[in-house]
């Protein structure tokens, strides 16, 4: 690694393969670049390494491995995932990368007797994310200990818009606190309290509600969220950012290109309607549970991914896929078959009126297919739900979307989009790109009962225009 600076050095250690074999290094240096990271593992010697290569080739190759080490300071470190780079034998090293993550764990100098080495029940201090962007909603006033610093927040500066305060629950009578601030440009800190009526935030807590938290959070965001860094344990300080276990992820560094403003956290206007504690406090619980039927999940990380495609094509497929899927979801949810299309009192005037119509092509039509639409005149009334078009106008007005025109004429669409990969021209599939993503938002809002601001609003206009989508009127 010519050039780059060691983030962490390795004193001793060993990586260890999945069939029980161990390869001991002596001294090892960990790089980060652009968030992935690179280990450069030095061994003694005496180990015939060509040797043990040419023996164990297809654990190199076949299998993910792990490394277990000491730090120059002291500290345990392990490392999951490893993938070999190069082995120059005849230096006595090999590079080797990590597409999984670095735990490590200081050891207390003077361990008291009831340390608890069990790290899952401890407490989470600090989650270091990438990807997310809001206009913060709190600032320091006179609280300053002395000339304009703050030291319990070191983020906080007098008069600054630099912190949000966000609570949630994930049960009934437990309520959870983070703070929210930047670290640097690109990263930012949820800082987890426990304090009054606030429980901490353990980490197997953590670990339950990790994949349903980053993607309630990348739905709010309008692009993915990635989660860094996570430190908890018994000790922690506010200063570094650091804690007893601190576990950092490896993967090269995804900034978002663009961010969706549907629900808009990184706009000045809607900085007073407090979006972000909102969601939490009132939706994320619902969202949980919604997310078992509906898998929404999958849902955002797909539509966030069609926001940050180049093409207008691709954009639209994603799209159009992501309104199949819901559709089947809600479709599993009815669980029923038929829908009925005209009040059956109503369709028996209407009925009369299309036999006699029928009857007056008898001539014309033989008498196998005339007998086949004699039929199916009797069942108009009703249509199956497993027809595409009937799927999605149940998904739309099940979750209170009033059907305009323009979603119509969408929907109609669909078939084309789908069967024939034809998105029309340029303009024309913007507008219908644009129609799409806020429907699927607006289908999602409605599902997890979300009631707060949403950029169709038009808040930023002193004439606001008429937004897209619609809900149905009470």
């Amino acid at each position: 690694m010519d050039g780059l600076i060691p983030e962490i050095r390795l004193k001793s250690g060993s990586i260890n393969f999945p069939n029980g074999l161990k390869l001991k290094f002596v001294l090892g240096l960990v790089f980060n670049v652009r968030g992935s990271y690179f280990f450069e593992l030095h061994f003694d010697e005496t180990l015939d390494l060509e040797r043990f290569y040419e023996n164990n080739k297809s654990v190199f190759f076949n299998y993910d491995y792990d490394i277990a080490a000491k730090t120059i300071e002291g500290d345990d470190f392990t490392a999951t995932k490893i993938w070999l780079k190069s082995f120059p034998f005849h230096k006595s090293m090999g590079d080797f990368y990590c597409n999984g993550k670095i735990e490590i764990k200081q050891v207390p100098e003077f361990p008291k007797k009831e340390y608890n080495k069990d790290t899952e029940s401890n407490n989470v201090h600090f989650v270091i994310v990438e990807g997310l962007e809001l206009k913060y909603d709190s600032h320091s006033k006179c609280e300053s200990d002395d000339f304009g610093k703050n030291h319990k927040y070191f983020f906080k500066k007098d008069g600054v818009w630099d912190y949000t305060t966000v609570t949630f629950q994930i049960e009934d009578f437990t309520s959870y606190k983070f703070i929210v601030y930047n670290k640097n440009d690109e990263q930012v800190v949820l800082e987890f309290q426990s304090e009054n009526q606030y429980e901490a935030m353990t980490y197997s807590t953590w670990k339950e509600i990790f994949i349903d938290f980053i993607g309630f959070l990348s739905f709010i965001n309008g692009a993915r969220v990635t989660v860094r860094e996570i430190h908890f344990g018994e000790f922690y300080s506010p200063k570094t950012l650091k804690a007893q276990v601190s576990v950092y992820y490896s993967f090269t560094k995804n900034i978002p290109k663009r961010y969706n403003d549907f629900m808009p956290i990184n706009n000045s206007w809607f900085r007073s309607d407090h979006i972000l504690q909102k969601a939490f406090m009132n939706n994320f619980r619902i969202y949980r549970q919604k997310n078992k039927t509906w898998d929404l999940n999958t849902i955002i990380f797909y539509l966030n991914n069609a926001e940050q495609t180049d093409s207008i094509g691709d954009k639209i497929f994603i799209q159009t896929i992501l309104l199949e899927r819901l559709s089947n979801s809600y479709f599993k949810i009815l669980d029923e078959e038929w829908k009925i299309l005209v009040p059956e009192e109503i369709f028996k005037d209407l009925n009369c009126e299309l036999k006699s119509v029928l009857l007056k092509y008898k001539s014309k039509i033989p008498p196998s297919s005339f007998r086949t639409l004699k039929s199916r005149l009797g069942e108009l009334y009703k249509g199956k739900n497993k027809s595409s078009f009937i799927k999605f106008n149940n998904l739309i007005e099940g979750v209170g979307i009033q059907i305009s025109d323009n979603i119509e004429q969408l929907l109609i669409k669909r078939n084309r989009i789908v069967h024939e990969g034809e998105v029309g021209e340029f303009n024309e599939a913007l507008d219908d790109f644009e129609l799409m993503d806020k429907l699927i938002r607006k289908i999602i809002v409605n599902i997890i009962e979300y009631k707060g601001s949403t950029i169709q609003d038009g808040k930023q206009y002193q004439n606001p225009p008429e937004p897209l989508v619609k809900d149905v009127e009470d």
